[in-house]
Protein backbone atom coordinates (compact mmCIF):
# COMPACT_ATOMS: atom_id res chain seq x y z
CA UNK A 1 0.00 0.00 0.00
CA UNK A 2 1.94 3.43 -0.73
CA UNK A 3 0.73 6.33 1.11
CA UNK A 4 -1.12 9.64 -0.14
CA UNK A 5 -2.77 12.93 1.49
CA UNK A 6 -5.99 12.22 -0.31
CA UNK A 7 -7.79 12.98 -3.90
CA UNK A 8 -6.32 17.05 -3.68
CA UNK A 9 -4.78 19.32 -1.20
CA UNK A 10 -5.77 20.16 1.80
CA UNK A 11 -4.82 19.29 5.81
CA UNK A 12 -4.92 15.64 5.70
CA UNK A 13 -3.28 12.88 7.33
CA UNK A 14 -1.24 10.81 5.28
CA UNK A 15 -1.27 6.71 5.97
CA UNK A 16 -0.02 3.10 5.29
CA UNK A 17 0.81 0.24 6.47
CA UNK A 18 3.96 -1.74 7.33
CA UNK A 19 4.61 -5.28 6.33
CA UNK A 20 3.05 -6.79 9.66
CA UNK A 21 0.10 -4.58 9.06
CA UNK A 22 0.13 -2.05 11.43
CA UNK A 23 -0.79 1.70 10.61
CA UNK A 24 1.33 4.55 10.29
CA UNK A 25 -0.46 7.82 9.90
CA UNK A 26 1.32 11.12 9.57
CA UNK A 27 0.11 14.65 9.87
CA UNK A 28 1.20 18.18 11.14
CA UNK A 29 0.86 18.65 14.60
CA UNK A 30 2.33 22.15 16.00
CA UNK A 31 3.75 23.07 12.60
CA UNK A 32 5.99 19.97 12.88
CA UNK A 33 5.60 16.76 10.74
CA UNK A 34 4.28 13.91 13.29
CA UNK A 35 4.17 10.02 12.75
CA UNK A 36 1.52 7.81 14.88
CA UNK A 37 1.49 4.10 14.90
CA UNK A 38 -1.40 1.78 15.62
CA UNK A 39 -0.08 -0.42 18.83
CA UNK A 40 -0.57 -3.65 17.50
CA UNK A 41 -1.55 -4.46 13.78
CA UNK A 42 -5.57 -4.15 13.53
CA UNK A 43 -6.14 -2.67 17.10
CA UNK A 44 -7.07 1.01 16.23
CA UNK A 45 -5.15 1.96 19.66
CA UNK A 46 -2.72 4.48 18.57
CA UNK A 47 0.58 5.00 19.96
CA UNK A 48 1.90 9.13 21.10
CA UNK A 49 2.89 11.43 18.20
CA UNK A 50 6.56 11.08 17.26
CA UNK A 51 8.39 14.20 16.04
CA UNK A 52 10.07 14.14 13.17
CA UNK A 53 11.31 17.80 12.54
CA UNK A 54 10.82 19.95 9.92
CA UNK A 55 8.43 23.06 9.75
CA UNK A 56 7.05 25.65 9.95
CA UNK A 57 4.63 23.47 8.06
CA UNK A 58 1.44 23.81 6.52
CA UNK A 59 -1.01 21.20 7.80
CA UNK A 60 -0.69 19.00 4.58
CA UNK A 61 1.26 16.13 3.93
CA UNK A 62 1.69 14.13 1.04
CA UNK A 63 3.56 10.36 0.89
CA UNK A 64 4.79 7.87 -0.93
CA UNK A 65 7.73 5.03 -0.59
CA UNK A 66 10.55 4.93 -2.67
CA UNK A 67 12.13 1.99 -4.89
CA UNK A 68 13.12 0.65 -1.63
CA UNK A 69 10.68 1.13 0.52
CA UNK A 70 11.68 4.01 2.23
CA UNK A 71 8.97 6.67 3.18
CA UNK A 72 9.30 9.99 1.29
CA UNK A 73 6.65 12.97 3.22
CA UNK A 74 6.61 15.95 1.04
CA UNK A 75 5.47 18.95 2.86
CA UNK A 76 5.09 22.62 2.10
CA UNK A 77 7.33 24.74 4.66
CA UNK A 78 6.68 28.19 5.60
CA UNK A 79 10.22 29.98 4.95
CA UNK A 80 9.28 33.12 5.68
CA UNK A 81 6.03 34.76 7.15
CA UNK A 82 6.19 38.47 7.76
CA UNK A 83 3.90 41.39 8.55
CA UNK A 84 2.54 44.12 5.84
CA UNK A 85 5.19 44.50 3.13
CA UNK A 86 7.60 41.75 4.50
CA UNK A 87 8.61 38.42 3.52
CA UNK A 88 5.79 35.60 3.07
CA UNK A 89 7.57 32.64 1.17
CA UNK A 90 6.75 28.95 0.92
CA UNK A 91 8.98 26.10 -0.02
CA UNK A 92 8.19 22.58 -0.77
CA UNK A 93 10.71 20.32 1.64
CA UNK A 94 11.43 16.15 1.73
CA UNK A 95 11.56 14.37 5.06
CA UNK A 96 12.92 10.56 4.21
CA UNK A 97 13.43 8.10 6.33
CA UNK A 98 16.80 6.69 6.73
CA UNK A 99 16.21 2.95 5.90
CA UNK A 100 12.30 1.38 5.30
CA UNK A 101 10.13 1.64 8.38
CA UNK A 102 13.06 3.72 10.26
CA UNK A 103 14.22 7.30 11.72
CA UNK A 104 13.80 9.89 9.37
CA UNK A 105 16.78 12.31 8.36
CA UNK A 106 16.91 15.78 8.47
CA UNK A 107 14.43 17.92 6.31
CA UNK A 108 15.37 18.94 3.08
CA UNK A 109 14.19 21.98 0.52
CA UNK A 110 13.13 21.84 -2.87
CA UNK A 111 12.59 24.87 -3.48
CA UNK A 112 9.51 27.01 -4.93
CA UNK A 113 8.45 26.52 -8.63
CA UNK A 114 7.63 30.00 -9.21
CA UNK A 115 10.80 32.47 -9.26
CA UNK A 116 8.54 35.34 -8.59
CA UNK A 117 7.68 35.86 -5.00
CA UNK A 118 4.10 36.90 -4.93
CA UNK A 119 3.42 33.94 -7.56
CA UNK A 120 5.30 31.76 -5.22
CA UNK A 121 2.89 32.23 -2.19
CA UNK A 122 0.41 30.85 -4.39
CA UNK A 123 1.48 27.42 -4.48
CA UNK A 124 -0.09 24.76 -2.71
CA UNK A 125 1.18 20.91 -0.77
CA UNK A 126 3.05 18.93 -2.78
CA UNK A 127 1.21 15.31 -4.34
CA UNK A 128 2.85 12.47 -4.36
CA UNK A 129 2.10 9.75 -7.05
CA UNK A 130 0.82 6.43 -5.62
CA UNK A 131 3.33 3.83 -6.89
CA UNK A 132 7.29 3.63 -5.49
CA UNK A 133 9.10 6.55 -6.39
CA UNK A 134 12.31 6.16 -7.81
CA UNK A 135 15.38 8.90 -6.53
CA UNK A 136 15.81 10.30 -9.78
CA UNK A 137 12.15 10.64 -11.31
CA UNK A 138 11.39 13.06 -7.74
CA UNK A 139 11.68 16.52 -9.73
CA UNK A 140 8.77 15.34 -12.68
CA UNK A 141 6.83 13.66 -9.78
CA UNK A 142 6.17 16.79 -7.54
CA UNK A 143 2.19 18.24 -8.69
CA UNK A 144 2.92 21.52 -7.33
CA UNK A 145 -0.98 22.56 -6.82
CA UNK A 146 -1.60 26.50 -7.33
CA UNK A 147 -4.30 27.92 -4.24
CA UNK A 148 -6.45 29.59 -6.32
Amino acid sequence: MSVSSGAGPGARPAADADPSGRLTVFGVLGLRAVRRRETTPGSGCWGPPHDLGGGPLAPALSAVRDDSGRRLLFALRFSALQGQAGPNTREITLLEERSPDGPFGGQTSLGNPEDDADRGRGIGAAKSPRAPLHRERWGEALGLVRMR
